[in-house]
């Protein structure tokens, strides 16, 4: 969206057209959910106070389609590779986060005032679950979830202060 609102301030529109382009295709690429509903709501954003043109979406739209078409005839066997993966990892990644999820709540509540510290979460994650190092969940050293992370490790002063800093 920044790309396309960008295009009529510029002037060559033709390198947004192209930023945009790949942006749309590393994103379609990744398989990230998280970043098509992002983009998506950006979109209806730019789109309902007329940032964006709607025949710019969808010319826009029709490019990355036609790019993932060529992408999907050239290299058939990567795209199909690439969707079963990402049905496996999938539901791994939600299976790991609510772990997470749940391990950052279990520490602020055990550490409501002060949290655990700068850290607090990848340092003594292991030890809140178990320790069993085969586990893929220990490989990662983040919550995937700011408030809870926040709070784990500032406790909830820490974590209302970080609210207080995005509000204002």
């Amino acid at each position: 969206p920044l790309a396309l609102g960008l295009r009529r301030t510029v002037r060559h529109p033709l390198v947004c057209d192209i930023a945009a382009l790949l942006i749309g295709l590393s994103m379609v690429g990744t398989l990230s959910r998280g970043a098509l509903a992002g983009v998506f709501g950006m979109v209806i954003f730019a789109l309902l106070t007329r940032l964006v043109r709607p025949r710019t979406v969808v010319v826009g739209v029709l490019a990355i389609a036609v790019a993932l078409g060529i992408t999907s005839l050239v290299q058939p066997s990567a795209v199909q590779n690439s969707l079963h993966q990402k049905q496996f990892v999938a539901q791994q990644n939600v299976d790991e986060r609510l772990v997470r999820w749940r391990t950052a709540a279990e520490m602020t509540f055990d550490y409501p005032v002060l949290g655990l510290g700068p850290a607090g979460f990848r340092l003594n994650y292991d030890h809140w679950v178990g320790g069993d190092p085969s586990n893929l969940v220990h490989r990662l050293d983040v919550a995937h979830e700011t408030y809870l992370e926040a709070a784990s490790e500032l406790g909830l002063p820490g974590l209302a202060a970080l609210l207080a800093v995005l509000v204002f």
